[in-house]
């Protein structure tokens, strides 16, 4: 199965988790956990391979199937560390993309 062929995630749950981290407030990351998974960036993200890729989408499925913030959490602190930091870097890549859609720059 090609792990890019997914079904599509529900765009409101994370839509809103998007909105929430473009002003700052990260509920599903600790600031400690975050500063740790940019450090590690590169070691997390050299030789992503697809087994990796599936566990990410994965993840990121079951996250936001669960409804409440404290499950969320607790499913994500029970995952292996890089597939935590490679969702880590996914949110922040999103939360950037969507500064550059909604607030795009002024020349």
């Amino acid at each position: 199965m090609d792990p890019f062929q997914q079904e599509p995630i529900t765009p409101s749950a994370l839509e809103y988790l998007i909105h929430l981290g473009a002003k700052g407030n990260h509920l599903l990351f600790g600031n400690d956990r975050i500063r740790e998974a940019f450090a590690r960036q590169k070691e997390a993200l050299t030789g992503l391979e697809n087994h990796r890729i599936s566990e990410v989408q994965r993840a990121i499925r079951e996250l936001l199937a669960i409804p409440d913030f404290e499950g969320k959490r607790e499913f994500i602190a029970a995952l292996p560390k890089e597939t935590e930091d490679i969702l880590i870097f996914l949110y922040f890549q999103m939360i950037e993309r969507n500064l550059v859609l909604t607030h795009p720059a002024r020349h």
